[in-house]
């Protein structure tokens, strides 16, 4: 069974412009989505649904920029719930077909 869990640490960067690097957790959970950055065009997206640990609703998009040939990502309301050096969980499980999306306190505290 392929390792279905991406991690990171979040920076005031990330929030501030609301987009992360998408290249790895494409690399980890791509091919369980069925998803592969070279099937979008630059200003293009995939939308995949996902739920934060309280179990409410959001969305995880992997896009790449209209200028650019860059592969990101963003989570609704990331920004709004999210603080610098938390580290952003996301899992998918086999058995269910939506991410799922954990804040967890930061790797340096």
């Amino acid at each position: 069974m392929p390792k279905l869990t991406y991690t990171m640490q979040l920076t005031k960067t990330h929030l501030k412009k609301a987009t992360l690097n998408g290249a790895q957790l494409a690399k980890v959970l791509g091919p369980f989505l069925g998803f592969d950055y070279a099937d979008l065009k630059n200003g293009e997206g995939a939308e995949f649904p996902a739920f934060w640990a309280d179990g409410s609703e959001t969305v995880l998009k992997f896009y790449k920029p209209v200028s650019k040939s860059e592969k990101r990502f963003s989570i609704r309301k990331l920004t709004s719930r999210a603080a610098a050096g938390e580290v952003l969980k996301i899992r998918a499980k086999p058995e269910h077909p939506a991410l799922y999306i954990e804040l967890l306190p930061s790797l340096t505290d």
